[in-house]
């Protein structure tokens, strides 16, 4: 309570930090305490490194623009079969009854059967909003892993820096409210078509990054209907076919850069009606069709970015510099002049 009442004095003193449920701005905090870590950006996540300390939970509380305190419960290093009982004990300190962590970080979790399981957190005490788990000893999670009473109110959930090697349909059944999720280097070699079919229906935005396997039918057969933004990148992804995004009918912004793409079928974008923002940047592109986003996509589309690819810069390409390109792409079969620079459809 003492570290409770510091916080407060500071953010009466000016320090303000609005709750943001943006993607992107739904993770950044303020650091009050030298013990509570400063995230970065959705598309720019990293995690710093940090001297080994002993195992322990720390609350931090918030004050949000609307005056009313957020909890930020930070514990690091803990062992799977302490948790509960120390985030209990933690939530027992929050003041005015409140029952419920508005953000969840937990670092470096030792789980003796390198197994996320069911009941890993088993309670009825709070509910979690925001749960973030960085550094896990676990090489799987296993079906039921998020069912109970603690889960049911997760709206984000990002899990970096694990061996995890296997997504099972399953897997994130007892979701019952995530909006957004993000998987960031995690050794991910084989995902189940259903594995995220549990959340799909609430799902809003969706991240997979740095994982060292094609992760394209993660979005199975079935509908995304809430879906936004999906950003793909860092991964093994050779190609976009026609079924990639089918389901994905509202999504505004899809960034695949930085991928192994080779060749994107024609209709791939072509359901997005509500498509803004594309990024295909740093992928293995030669060529691209006109009938991957289709007429009506292409009439809507504000932003593209394409820089990073070995363009043929050809006739059948010049229909790309209609679009509105925000960076500077070059074309390979002309010395890598700037497109700008290169009349496409000239004779040689």
């Amino acid at each position: 309570m003492k570290a409770m009442a510091i916080t407060r004095n500071l953010l009466k003193k000016g320090i303000l930090v609005q709750w943001d449920q943006t993607f992107s701005g739904m993770i950044i905090f303020i650091c009050i305490l030298a013990a509570f870590p400063v995230t970065e950006s959705y598309t720019n996540l990293k995690e710093t490194e940090k001297a080994p300390f002993a195992a322990n939970c720390v609350t931090d509380v918030i004050e949000s623009i609307d005056d009313e305190d957020k909890y930020v419960v930070h514990c690091t290093g803990v062992n799977v079969k302490d948790l509960t009982a120390m985030l209990e004990k933690e939530v027992e300190n929050f003041e005015n009854g409140t029952r419920s962590i508005d953000y969840l970080l937990i670092e470096s979790l030792a789980v003796d059967t390198k197994k996320l399981s069911e009941k890993w957190i088993d309670t009825t005490s709070f509910r979690i909003k925001l749960l973030k788990i960085i550094s896990a000893k676990i090489d799987s999670i296993e079906i039921n892993a998020f069912k109970g009473f603690a889960f049911e109110t997760v709206t984000d959930l990002y899990i970096h820096n694990t061996k995890i090697n296997t997504l099972e349909e399953g897997t994130f059944e007892g979701l019952q409210s995530v909006t957004i999720l993000e998987i960031y280097k995690c050794e991910v070699i084989l995902i189940k078509e259903n594995a995220l079919k549990a959340i799909a229906p609430t799902l809003q935005q969706l991240g997979i990054q740095y994982i060292p396997l094609n992760p394209i039918n993660l979005t199975g057969t079935f509908p995304f209907p809430q879906l936004t933004k999906l950003e793909i990148h860092h991964t093994k992804m050779p190609k976009l076919d026609s079924a990639s995004f089918s389901r994905m009918e509202k999504a505004e912004i899809v960034y695949v850069g930085s991928n192994e793409i080779q060749h994107i079928d024609c209709g791939t974008f072509e359901k997005m009606k509500s498509l803004k923002t594309v990024s295909v940047q740093k992928n293995l592109l030669t060529a691209l069709d006109s009938c991957v986003f289709g007429n009506d996509v292409i009439n809507s589309l504000e932003y593209i970015w394409i820089d990073g690819n070995s363009w043929n810069c050809i006739c059948e390409l010049e229909w790309l510099k209609d679009l509105r390109i925000l960076d500077r792409p070059k074309c390979a079969s002309h010395s890598d002049k700037p497109f700008d620079d290169v009349e496409f459809c000239e004779e040689t």
